[in-house]
């Protein structure tokens, strides 16, 4: 399964090459300026992503959004930039977030506001609306 969101661009072609050899130029030194784009399963690209010519991306791999793929990302991969580059692997990526969260995702609405005005400090405001902030 591939997830692509809006905006993807896929570079069949290698503009700028061609901008700085005429085809002619190129075919005459042996060199091909367009490459297969190869894109692994379970693989989630992110908005506006720009993948490059010649270029691989593994099994299950997030590319971050606005990222530009100029070469190949390994299997089980997170990567994001310009140029897109590997941050970290798919398997830490849960951890991290884990780490960082406040733990009340599955909480009532009412619930979740105590627990956010207590880590951050906020406190009630009589007449709140639903979440109570």
């Amino acid at each position: 399964m591939l997830t692509a969101l809006h905006g993807v661009r896929l570079a069949l072609r290698d503009r700028w090459a061609a901008a700085l050899a005429p085809e002619g130029f190129a075919r005459s030194l042996g060199v091909d300026l367009r490459g297969r784009i190869r894109v692994g399963d379970d693989v989630h690209l992110g908005v506006r992503t720009t993948i490059l010519a010649g270029v691989t991306i593994g099994n299950r791999c997030v590319i971050g959004a606005g990222s530009v793929v100029t070469r190949d990302i390994p299997d089980d991969s997170v990567a994001a930039g310009v140029p897109a580059r590997v941050i970290r692997s798919v398997d830490d990526y849960p951890e991290r977030l884990r780490a960082r969260s406040l733990g009340c995702g599955r909480l009532p609405a009412a619930e979740k506001a105590a627990v956010i005005r207590q880590v951050y400090g906020v406190p009630e405001r009589a007449g709140a609306g639903r979440a109570g902030f």
